[in-house]
């Protein structure tokens, strides 16, 4: 929210430690030390929210500049300015200058330096004190910091709409992640009029049932020097991307009224949603002779859906503003997910879009349950490497209530970084500290993650594709090798289909280019996996694809679980383009049933015994483990490693050729986690 006609403030309070949006992000905590002695003037411009959360870890010949626009004729006097760090050598050169279609212009008006030797504390430039640089009512001016580093720049935690700070590497500017920390000190010579809306709410109904009813209300504050009789009116849009939305509906517009400086509250009449989509609830405030249409309208989102057999909740809007991660092992970052269900409802999966890093250590993720409106103890996690996009992890439990999602830096700044979401913010954003303690981030933007939940008791069944090569290739195209695995954590047998397909750049579906799979018998515990290889001719288009694994019913159209992933194609050779030629790999078609996991490890006898010059080895795992199975000669030396590598829990089988060996006896050796077992055959030629 844009604030004009405000005394300057003496101090400064710091709340946060987060990290940063784009390159060399670091997080920082503090205190803003108290403004040395000022000459006082009647108002002052800002944006910034007194909040710091954001820097850039030492930039080097970094720019910052600022868009003001007074709403009266305003005489400037004074700059002030804040940073990070402090140095005494090195000069912060400041410059006043003109709007050139929203970037600073070449016009210096007025142009001087400070040098700044108290870290994080607001100092003062003066400008001018006899009237010389007067903006119009209206007229954007900027100011400008260039420093060679340090002192290094800061933000706060999220920047007014529309975007007034810019920062600058090399020579292009683009949006900072918050507002900078300058403010433009002066006088107005006259009165002015401004009505703007401070916060929007509908019961944190962020997500709610089809058919669900509530109201949405919001505070408007008179920042003008009159009385000031207004309407409030609140348009809905449905949402397509991060930039487009389609209007859907409105509600009855609202009379308000409120002297100079006082705010009141304004609400609307309960409104019954009974369409499934993602909405953006606008409330915008009118008023005649309003001189800031900044702070005249602010945002909140809804997500109408309905189960079964699942519905992904998200706050995200598919495009990621950045990502941001943590010098500070076990600290974390976590959105809360209330689905206002009124009984119980399944959490089937998560997925947290992460962007990893050189090097990529892992970083935990939980699922919490809701403890009086904060996070409780912990019902899933797990430790993973991230990759870059999302990462769907299979949780499978039951719930009610509320719940959270966190991404706790196990590595801290080697764990990959967390994507976040732009505005409009839902306020639903938590802290964790090293220590554990949860702290509620309502001024910071949406973390990127999502929850997808489904009916009560429904299958426990999940489906995770993973790529195991390379998701990147260029003009002649490569083979996308990935692993496909399956399951049911359920306890009762389910019969679904299992099949692959391939979202397009355009949006279209290519497939299924694997099954479908179908009337699959999953028993209780059932789990198995395949490797699999796709095509990617030279030919197919440029841009982002998703690779696509679905459990429920091929013909219908029901999903009941779904995972992805996504690889792009750079660059196209030009060549005709049929789609993929091929996907080969473990057979997928002869999953066989569903199996019960064994209960134990074990090793089983080998079949035919003697043998003559192959024979069968069986082999159970009640978790999925890494397995040697090695064959030894009575003398105990190795001759033969039939498997080293990770299996899947289950049931397993293994073909032995001994053509190679003398005829006598052998043994051979299990290890799989702390299990050992050892079994006796013959070799008889």
């Amino acid at each position: 929210m844009m604030q004009k006609s405000l005394v300057v403030l003496l101090m400064l309070c710091i709340s946060a430690t987060a990290g940063l949006a784009l390159p060399n992000q670091q997080q920082i905590s503090g205190t803003l030390k108290s403004l040395p002695s000022l000459d006082t003037y009647d108002d002052t411009l800002y944006y910034d929210d007194n909040q710091i959360q954001w820097w850039y870890g030492g930039l080097t010949n970094f720019h910052l500049a600022t868009r003001f626009t007074p709403l009266a004729q305003f005489e400037m006097q004074q700059i002030l300015i804040a940073f990070i760090d402090s140095n005494l050598v090195t000069p912060v050169d400041l410059y006043l200058k003109n709007d050139n279609n929203g970037v600073p212009g070449s016009t210096i008006y007025w142009s001087g330096s400070l040098l700044y030797n108290m870290s994080t504390t607001w100092l003062p430039t003066y400008v001018d004190t006899n009237g010389t640089y007067m903006f119009s009512s209206g007229e954007d001016f900027w100011i400008e910091a260039v420093s060679v580093g340090p002192p290094y720049e800061m933000y706060d935690p999220s920047p007014v709409q529309p975007q007034r700070s810019l920062t600058m590497t090399g020579t292009s500017w683009f949006d900072s992640p918050g507002d900078n920390f300058i403010r433009a000190v002066g006088e107005y010579a006259g009165g002015f009029e401004d009505v703007g809306v401070d916060s929007v709410w509908h019961g944190e109904n962020f997500f709610v049932t089809n058919g669900s009813s509530f109201q949405v209300g919001c505070e408007i504050t008179n920042y003008g020097e009159s009385a000031a009789f207004f309407q409030v009116g609140c348009l809905i849009y449905t949402e397509v991307d991060e930039t487009t939305y389609i209007y859907f509906d409105s509600l009855a517009v609202q009379n308000g009224a409120a002297t100079p400086g006082a705010s009141t509250t304004v609400t609307f009449p309960a409104y019954t949603w009974n369409t499934n989509d993602r909405y953006r609830i606008d409330v915008r405030v009118y008023y005649t002779g309003d001189a800031n249409p900044d702070n005249n309208i602010m945002s909140t989102e809804t997500q109408v859906y309905s189960i079964p057999p699942a519905a992904e909740l998200r706050y995200d809007d598919t495009q990621p503003d950045g990502a941001a991660y943590s010098s500070t092992v076990g600290l974390g970052w976590g959105m809360k997910f209330d689905p206002h269900q009124t009984g119980s409802y399944n959490i089937n999966s998560i997925d947290v879009h992460a962007s990893a890093g050189t090097p990529n250590e892992a970083a935990r993720i939980q699922v919490l349950d809701d403890n009086g409106d904060a996070p409780g103890s912990v019902l899933w996690e797990t430790v993973q490497v991230m990759t870059s996009g999302w990462n769907t992890f299979n949780v499978n439990m039951s719930n009610s209530g509320a719940f959270y999602v966190f991404y706790i830096f196990e590595n801290g700044p080697n764990s990959a970084a967390l994507s976040m979401d732009g505005y409009p913010g839902s306020g639903q954003a938590w802290e964790r500290s090293a220590a554990g303690v949860f702290t509620p981030d309502p001024v910071a933007d949406d973390w990127a993650m999502r929850a997808t939940i489904g009916e009560a008791g429904a299958p426990g069944l999940w489906i995770d594709v993973t790529p195991t090569g390379t998701t990147s290739f260029g003009a002649s195209g490569g083979t996308l090798e990935y692993n496909i695995a399956a399951g049911n954590s359920g306890t009762s047998t389910e019969v679904a289909d299992i099949w692959i397909d391939v979202t397009l750049p355009n949006g279209s579906i290519f497939g299924p280019i694997v099954g479908p799979v179908q009337d699959f018998t999953f028993n209780p515990g059932f789990s198995t996996d395949r490797d699999r290889t796709a095509n990617v001719p030279g030919g197919a288009p440029v841009g982002t694809y998703n690779l696509n694994g679905w459990i429920g019913d091929y013909d219908l159209g029901t999903i009941i679980a779904e995972d992805h992933f996504d690889f792009e194609k750079t660059a196209a050779d030009g060549s005709s383009w049929n789609g993929w030629l091929v996907d080969t790999g473990e057979d997928f078609e002869d999953l066989g049933t569903g199996e019960l996991l064994p209960a134990a490890f074990s090793l089983g006898q080998n079949y035919p015994n003697p043998f003559n010059p192959t024979t069968t080895i069986d082999f159970a795992l009640p978790t999925d483990s890494y397995v040697n199975l090695s064959v030894y000669n009575v003398s105990g030396g190795l001759v033969a490693t039939v498997v080293n590598g990770n299996r899947a829990a289950g049931n397993h089988s293994v073909t032995f050729d001994a053509g190679n060996l003398t005829s006598g006896v052998y043994f051979y050796k299990l290890t799989a986690g702390d299990y050992t077992a050892i079994v006796k055959m013959v070799l008889m030629k």
